[in-house]
């Protein structure tokens, strides 16, 4: 066999190989034959980089807390005057709707703030208790939560001086799976029944 027709051989070989791998990659995460109605599936990813945080409670939050666990992620703050607490209230629907399914089993709710300069620990724990005590909330340094709205292409800004600034940011849900990939978004506007119904549907 020629040098070249030998050499390209190789290429279409080795390419083969790597769509094949993707394939099987698709397939393993999106195997399931549920059709969402509210959320969309997403290409698979690599599992989220490492990331450290503190939750409500003053623990560490890692990436070791996502593996082995559904996680529902919402991204806001404690002073957000509509979006937060009409999606944590949406949210709290949610988790009463999946009690007794296997969902409802697996999966934990997580919110993030994306001001880590008003919401301290103690300041989380207490806001979460009023919507879910089951809730987690996440603070930590501003690099910390920007580099993981940054993995979920969310965007954040800051609006206004002094301490009465606001946050711009997404009322998008991000599905991440037990391996830590993200794997499904709900963009709003939310409805708390056909998400539970989703949920239900993906996570067995």
């Amino acid at each position: 066999m020629p040098y070249n027709t030998q050499r390209l051989f190789v290429v279409l070989a080795a390419l083969v190989a790597l769509l094949a791998g993707a394939g099987v990659s698709w397939w393993t995460q999106h195997s399931t034959p549920y059709k969402t109605v509210a959320g969309t599936l997403w290409p698979v990813t690599p599992p989220l980089a490492a990331v450290t945080l503190t939750d409500h409670n003053g623990q560490v939050f890692d990436r070791a807390r996502l593996r082995g666990r559904w996680t529902l992620f919402f991204f806001g703050y404690t002073h957000c005057p509509d979006i937060c607490p009409s999606t944590l209230g949406m949210l709290n629907d949610v988790a009463q709707r999946l009690k007794g399914s296997p969902a409802g089993e697996q999966l934990q709710f997580v919110f993030v703030s994306v001001d880590p300069e008003r919401d301290t620990v103690a300041t989380l724990k207490s806001y979460l208790n009023y919507f879910n005590p089951h809730f987690i909330g996440l603070t930590g340094t501003p690099a910390a939560i920007t580099a993981l709205t940054q993995q979920f292409s969310l965007p954040v800004a800051r609006q206004g001086t002094g301490q009465d600034y606001q946050v711009d940011h997404s009322a998008t849900l991000i599905l991440t799976n037990p391996d830590a990939r993200q794997y499904a978004v709900f963009s709003s506007p939310h409805q708390s029944a056909l998400i539970a119904q989703d949920l239900m549907g993906l996570i067995q």
